[in-house]
């Protein structure tokens, strides 16, 4: 598929989960805080938190350093022999048995599967807002779960969904190098060539 017929896909998307009237969805979606907004108050709860963990813990022990354990570089694992490891805080990236990085976004574990924020797949399918169709969740959901570790309603799903399909053009540029790819190139490997050339636009630059 083209960049181009990516961008109308992903645009021809947002506008069939859309309710139907427009002046009530824009009354929903008023009274209710956006994914940037929701942000700003998780951001700095989670930076005191933070703050508090490293003054009060700050030089514990997490473990013991072997050279077999640097040799093979980080990986992403959830050793068995820390049970005391699985939770929502304090998962991280583990070299080997070593605790490399904070990481709370999702935990994997060996028997109940994977969690994100402490919410199964099946807990995911369950409270995540779904399509028109109303059998699945929607992957803007889970973004907005992953991002700030709440549930969000139906209507800030659907203001995300806007969002991204009113954002969803590539410049041309970038239109023209993802076209130019081979056919044979893995679909990962396309997504991640098109973000680096974007930040010409980003508004995020320094």
């Amino acid at each position: 598929m083209s960049a181009r017929a990516l961008s109308r896909s992903v645009g021809g998307i947002a506008s069939r989960i859309r309710p139907a009237h427009v002046g009530q969805r824009n009354a929903s979606t008023s009274a209710q805080k956006d994914l940037k907004e929701t942000l700003n108050e998780v951001i700095p709860v989670k930076r005191e938190m933070l703050k508090k963990l490293k003054a009060e813990h700050g030089r514990k022990v997490l473990g013991e350093v072997r050279v077999e354990n640097a040799i093979g570089g980080m990986r992403f694992a959830f050793p068995s022999r820390h049970p005391h490891l699985y939770n929502d805080f304090l998962m991280g990236w583990v070299n080997r048995g070593i605790k490399g990085m904070l990481w709370e976004g999702s935990v994997l574990d060996a028997n109940e599967g994977i969690r994100f924020h402490g919410k199964t797949i099946k807990d995911c399918q369950r409270v995540l807002p779904k399509g028109t169709s109303g059998k699945e969740m929607l992957p803007e959901g889970m973004f907005w779960l992953l991002l700030t570790g709440q549930v969000p309603t139906v209507e800030q799903v659907r203001g995300l969904s806007r969002t991204l399909a009113e954002n969803a053009g590539l410049p041309d540029f970038v239109e023209k190098m993802l076209d130019n790819m081979p056919t044979t190139l893995h679909p990962m490997t396309q997504c991640a060539s098109s973000f680096p050339p974007t930040a010409t636009y980003s508004s995020l630059q320094l």
